[in-house]
């Protein structure tokens, strides 16, 4: 089971910086859904992301986008929401075939 959470600095033209998070389920091929959701309390900006069949829960927090590959074949991903004070701007959500 693999989940890669990375951190990455993006140079936006000359004024604005973002946080991009990665979190890659392509190395679980048996995980066919994944949920993205409020991860604790409410409003304390932290949010998470499940999976089935050998996924590692993931929580993130601080980052300004979120790219989220499930993976080959076909999945389902859910997002059911984002904690109220989450600083996500922008979403890259990229399932199988």
């Amino acid at each position: 089971m693999i989940v890669i959470l990375k951190k990455y600095w993006f140079v936006i033209g000359i004024i604005a910086i973002f946080l991009l998070t990665i979190i890659d389920a392509s190395e679980t091929a048996a995980t066919d859904a994944l949920t993205i959701d409020d991860a604790a309390a409410a409003g304390d900006g932290a949010n998470g992301i499940v999976g089935n069949n050998g996924f590692t829960t993931a929580n993130f927090d601080g980052f300004d986008l979120l790219f989220v590959n499930a993976g080959p074949g076909e999945e389902v991903v859910t997002l059911a929401g984002l904690d109220s004070s989450s600083s996500v701007a922008l979403m890259f959500l990229e399932t199988g075939t």
